[in-house]
């Protein structure tokens, strides 16, 4: 019972140790797609990163959506990307999701809020 039970805990430790590439790892491997010009490789790798809470790539992917750039233009997306990345601190994705408040792109048009973003983003 012992060999079934060390057998057993191993296995559980393999599986947590092996869970996949990390959202850093993804994040640049969906910046060299992009710099390659493997758009929807890097989109897909950006997006997984994304998912896992990468600051940058949901930055990156807002800006992607905002400017209509290897995707479908979609402010809606735009703005849940950088919001997630503005959530963080993200100084971009705060400028960035301000202009979206600012214009009103995806969001209604709020002045006093892109103003609070853009003094969180450290924006002068």
């Amino acid at each position: 019972m012992k060999i079934l039970s060390k057998i057993l805990m191993f296995v559980s430790l393999i599986g947590f140790v092996s869970c996949g590439p990390s959202d850093q790892e993804l994040f640049e491997e969906g910046l060299t797609y992009y710099k390659e010009g493997s758009y929807s490789k890097a989109i897909e790798c950006l997006s997984k990163a994304a998912e896992q809470g990468n600051a940058e790539a949901q930055c990156f992917l807002g800006d992607c959506y905002y400017n209509g750039h290897c995707v479908e233009q979609n402010y809606s997306k735009a703005v849940e990307y950088l919001s997630k990345a503005a959530e963080q601190g993200h100084a971009v994705a705060q400028l960035h999701l301000g202009v979206c408040y600012y214009n009103g792109h995806g969001v209604e048009q709020n002045s006093e809020k892109a103003m609070d973003l853009f003094r969180e983003s450290g924006a002068r």
